[in-house]
């Protein structure tokens, strides 16, 4: 097979779509900035990334050191229960969601040898007729491929070369805090909603807890500490063990949670994947799932397509797989929506909205997202 293919950023993503090419016999070069890239937090997995992940070759054994997600239960602030979904018989015969730490996930996924992996940093993309041509950070001149994947995340670098005005926050928050921590005794994945606040405990392994912790209807969390064990007063006693600890002890992380809206994720040869692309507010956890659909989609269509054809790749990626992250964009709305309400209405509705909008987010995404496959 001929033409060079790179792929920038060596995340879930980048990964995924190199397994793919080489499983199709086709190699690629990475590049890739950080030396490690994001291997602290949590990743939970619904039953269709876990589907994801199997047809990419990872064997169940390697998320075994996660925790299965059996159960989901949606709490108030004072800790009552609002309502609860059955994960393990919603996805019983798609895969069984599970959380696990993102360095667990990478590990889970390594390059193939089919992939020549560059520390480096490819700054900007201009697709020409014939492919594009990359500038890469300390190079003399800009390096030129037949096709580029950009799975550079949600600060891409890549997306410039589509569109200079994609980003912006999240509907449901403006930005979250997330945390590792000593397991406080939570035996499920467990929210809580306050007025303006909601935390969020999942079992992770290993006696730990995988927790985010964001301010609802837009706003932002601090980003000092201070925020959380201000954000948890009044919460019940799992909530405020776990941010007690983590600020003792655990794994923070504070970030903006924005979101990519764009017309279109490709230039030419130049296609965008997972948040690079569409990343959404992390309301139905399906920012990993998308990013494995997307490199099962775009590696077989790029095997199956001559080269000289190429151009038509990017167009018809979006035709298999821009309804599926409509969906996702749109689920992800609703239930922002839901959360914004205010807390006595929000409370007494949740208990028929809740399942309801559960049921409507997962039902599509159990059927196989990629026919590109078949």
């Amino acid at each position: 097979m001929t033409g060079s293919v790179l792929v920038v950023g060596s995340g879930i993503a980048g990964r995924a779509v190199a397994r793919v090419l080489a499983r199709h016999g086709r190699g690629c070069t990475v590049i890739e900035r950080r030396e490690s890239v994001g291997r602290g937090m949590g990743v939970n997995l619904p039953g269709n990334a876990v589907r994801a992940l199997a047809e990419l070759g990872v064997p169940d054994r390697a998320l075994a050191g996660g925790v299965p997600v059996r159960r989901r239960e949606y709490r108030n602030r004072r800790g009552r229960l609002l309502f609860a979904v059955d994960d393990d018989r919603f996805w019983h015969d798609v895969g069984r969601p599970v959380c696990v730490r993102h360095g667990a996930l990478l590990d889970a996924l390594p390059l193939p040898g089919a992939a020549e992996l560059e520390r480096a940093r490819a700054v900007a993309a201009r697709p020409t007729p014939t492919g594009v041509d990359v500038d890469v950070e300390g190079a003399p001149s800009p390096r030129h491929f037949d096709f580029v994947i950009g799975a550079d995340g949600v600060n891409s670098a890549m997306r410039e070369a589509v569109d200079t005005d994609a980003l912006r926050p999240s509907s449901m928050t403006g930005s979250s805090w997330r945390f590792v921590a000593a397991d406080p005794g939570v035996d499920c994945w467990t929210a809580w909603a306050g007025r303006d606040e909601t935390f969020l405990l999942i079992p992770v392994g290993a006696g730990l807890v995988y927790g985010y912790a964001a301010r609802t209807r837009g706003g932002s969390t601090g980003s000092d500490r201070s925020w959380l064990a201000q954000a948890a007063e009044g919460f019940p006693e799992p909530v405020t063990a776990a941010v007690a600890q983590a600020l003792q002890a655990g794994e923070l992380h504070h970030a903006p949670v924005d979101e990519v809206h764009l017309d279109h994720w490709h230039h030419g040869r130049l296609v965008l994947v997972g948040d690079a692309a569409h990343a959404t507010g992390p309301v139905w956890a399906q920012g990993v799932a998308m990013a494995l659909e997307d490199a099962l989609v775009l590696g077989d269509l790029l095997a199956r397509t001559p080269v000289e054809h190429w151009s038509g790749v990017g167009p018809e990626f979006e035709r298999l797989r821009r309804p599926r992250v409509e969906h996702v964009r749109s689920a992800t709305d609703k239930m922002s929506r839901l959360a914004a309400l205010p807390a006595w209405l929000r409370d007494a509705s949740a208990p028929v909205l809740g399942p309801r909008n559960y049921r409507a987010a997962y039902a599509p995404l159990r059927e196989v997202s990629h026919p590109a496959a078949a």
